[in-house]
C-alpha cells in the first residue's frame, strides 16, 4: 500500500526553506539529463496516464508504477494514484492491493465497508476488468488505455537508503530515508521542461543542507547524508533508548493537461511517538505562461468567506453518511475550514487539501475537498475563466 506522508512540523520547515532559497538556485538552462547515475538500490519507475470508460462513462487515471523489487512477484509492480470521471474531474485516490488470482486491485479512498475498487489485468497498453461498488454491491466493466499524446510525459524514480545505528547487532535501530519523484522527459519545448523540473525541485527541497541540488538524485544524496548525520546526533543524546526514524517523500500527478499540471508532494516523517506525521502539498503549474498559480490568480478579491462556505458544503457531501450516528463531519473544525493556499486544479474545478490536525483529529487523515467549477464560477477571475474556457 502506498505510504502516507508528512507532519505539521515539516510544513514549517518546508515553507521556511522556500524563503531561504536564493532566486538563482536553479539555472536558466538546467541539465537536461540526470547527471549522477542512480544509486545501486534505485529501481526503475514509470508514470502512466490512462483514458477509457467504466461502463459507458469516460474516465481518466494517473498512476505511478513501481516495478517489483524481486523477480517473480505476483503483480508487475506497485501502483498508486488517482482517477476521475471526465464529466466532473474530481480526483478519487486509488492504491494497490492484489490477491492470489494474480490480478491488479486498485482500491478507492473514502470507500465505506466493502471498498470500491478496480479489479483487472494489464494487457499490452490496456488495463481491463471490472469496477466494483462495494457498498451497493454491483459492478461494471472498465477498459483503460495508456495515452501519451497531449500530456506531459514523465519518468518516475525512487531512491531509498537505511542507516543502521549499531551494525554489530541484529536488532539495531535504524533511520530510513526515501524519495519517489516524477521527472519530465526531455521535449522540444525546452523552456517548459526546464520550468517543470525547477518547480519539482522546489517541491522536494526541504533540507537547507541540500539547497544546491540540481536533480532529484543530487538532492537525495545530499539530503540523506544530512538526515543520517542528525539521526546519529539525536540518538547519541538519547542514550540507552534509541529509536527508529523515517522520512519519505512522493510526487504524484493529479491533473495532466496540455496547458496545466497539478502536482502533489506527499511527505512523511517519524521521529518517535505514537505515529508518524504526514501531509500533501499541492502545486498548480501554468505551462502556457510558465508560472505557478496562486489563489489571487484564480479568485476575485475577498473570496475567502464565500470559498469557506463552499468548502463546508463539500465536506458535507464528502463525509455525510447514514451508516451510524457519528460521521467525520462532526469532528471537523468549522472555524478552521477555510482556503489555505494548498489547492490543486482540474478541468472540473478546484480542490483543497488539509493535512492531519489542520482542521480535524489525526484519525481522519488528510481531508481533500473539491469545489466544482459551476459552484464557484462567480468568485473566479474573469481572466482565469477565459483561460480555462469555463
Amino acid at each position: 500500500m502506498r505510504k502516507l506522508f508528512y507532519f505539521i512540523g515539516l510544513l514549517c520547515l518546508f515553507f521556511s526553506c522556500k524563503n531561504e532559497q536564493p532566486k538563482d538556485k536553479f539555472p536558466e538552462n538546467p541539465p537536461q539529463k540526470i547527471e549522477n547515475p542512480p544509486p545501486a538500490n534505485t529501481l526503475p519507475k514509470h508514470y502512466l496516464h490512462l483514458k477509457g470508460t467504466i461502463k459507458d462513462l469516460p474516465v481518466t487515471m494517473n498512476l505511478n508504477y513501481n516495478t517489483p523489487q524481486q523477480a517473480g512477484d505476483s503483480i508487475r509492480g506497485f501502483y498508486s494514484g488517482s482517477y476521475y470521471y471526465d464529466k466532473y474531474q474530481e480526483p478519487i485516490e486509488v492504491w494497490q492491493s492484489n490477491d492470489s488470482a494474480n490480478v491488479l486491485i486498485l482500491t478507492e479512498k473514502y470507500a465505506y465497508d466493502e471498498e470500491n475498487r478496480f479489479v483487472g489485468q494489464f494487457s499490452d497498453n490496456s488495463f481491463i476488468g471490472q469496477w466494483h461498488d462495494g457498498y451497493r454491491q454491483f459492478s461494471f466493466p472498465f477498459q483503460l488505455q495508456i495515452v501519451e499524446e497531449g500530456v506531459v510525459p514523465f519518468d518516475f524514480f525512487t531512491y531509498s537508503d537505511n542507516f543502521v545505528l549499531n551494525p554489530q547487532t541484529t536488532d539495531s535501530p535504524l533511520a530510513s530515508y526515501g524519495l519517489s519523484v516524477l521527472w519530465p522527459k526531455d521535449a522540444k519545448e525546452t523552456a517548459t521542461t526546464n520550468f517543470i523540473k525547477r518547480e519539482i525541485m522546489n517541491m522536494i527541497v526541504t533540507d537547507t543542507a541540500a539547497l544546491n541540488a540540481r536533480t532529484p538524485a543530487d538532492y537525495f544524496e545530499m539530503s540523506k547524508a544530512n538526515y543520517f548525520k542528525n539521526y546519529q546526533k539525536d540518538m547519541a543524546e538519547m542514550g540507552d533508548n534509541p529509536l527508529n526514524y523515517g522520512r519519505d517523500m512522493d510526487i504524484s500527478v493529479i491533473w495532466n493537461a496540455e496547458d496545466y499540471l497539478s502536482l502533489g508532494a506527499m511527505y512523511y516523517e517519524y521521529a518517535g511517538g505514537a505515529h508518524g506525521n504526514y501531509g500533501t502539498i499541492y502545486k498548480v503549474l501554468d505551462l502556457k505562461n510558465l508560472k505557478v498559480l496562486t489563489e489571487k490568480d484564480i479568485f476575485k478579491p475577498g473570496f475567502e468567506t464565500a470559498i469557506a462556505k463552499s468548502l463546508l458544503k463539500s465536506a458535507q457531501r464528502t463525509f455525510d453518511s447514514d451508516m451510524n450516528d457519528y460521521t467525520p463531519i462532526d469532528a471537523i473544525s468549522k472555524e478552521d475550514l477555510k482556503p489555505n493556499g494548498n489547492f490543486f486544479l482540474t478541468g472540473g474545478g478546484i480542490g483543497y487539501n488539509f493535512v492531519p490536525y489542520e482542521i480535524a483529529p489525526y484519525a481522519l487523515g488528510e481531508i481533500k475537498l473539491f469545489l466544482p467549477k459551476n459552484e464557484i464560477k462567480k468568485y473566479l477571475q474573469p481572466s482565469f475563466i477565459q483561460q480555462m474556457n469555463w
